[in-house]
Parts: structure tokens; C-alpha cells; sequence
């Protein structure tokens, strides 16, 4: 797995790097895949369902899932109450 990198406000803070068009989407599946790293570890997979109608999958290791939900936890005060 590859590094995350977080952003805590999109708006103050955009993804400059992607390109001018970006189908939007949503999750509409996710499930765990035990065993699927390595080391042994489980993995969350999900299925993004863009805007297109055509589904992405992604995947992300059960530790990072984890430190992703930290980080939004840790988020600071004006991020959480806008949500």
C-alpha cells in the first residue's frame, strides 16, 4: 500500500494536481478482504460508481483506514462543525 496523504479542508486547500475534469462519484460498496497484504493483513475495498455510470475500485489497508479515521477525528473544530 501506498502512503495517504490527507487534506483537512479541500475548499482552503484544493487538489491542484488533478486534472481540470474529474467525474464526480460515490461509494457504493465496500468489504473487507482478510488476509490481503503482505504481511497477512486485512484490506478495505471499495466501488466508487462515477458519474458515468462505470465503477472504480480502490482499496486501502485496514491500519490505514484506521489512521485516515484518526485524522478526521483530530480534525480541528471549524472543519467538523461545517460537516
Amino acid at each position: 500500500m501506498h502512503d495517504i496523504h490527507f487534506t483537512y479542508n479541500l475548499s482552503l486547500d484544493p487538489w491542484k494536481d488533478l486534472p481540470d475534469v474529474v467525474q464526480e462519484g460515490r461509494i457504493t460498496r465496500v468489504g473487507v478482504l482478510p488476509d490481503a497484504t503482505e504481511g497477512g493483513h486485512p484490506v478495505i475495498a471499495f466501488v466508487t460508481t462515477l458519474s458515468s455510470g462505470e465503477d472504480v475500485v480502490g482499496q486501502v489497508s485496514w491500519n490505514q483506514f484506521n489512521q485516515l479515521h484518526d485524522a478526521i477525528k483530530s480534525a480541528p473544530a471549524i472543519v467538523l462543525d461545517s460537516m
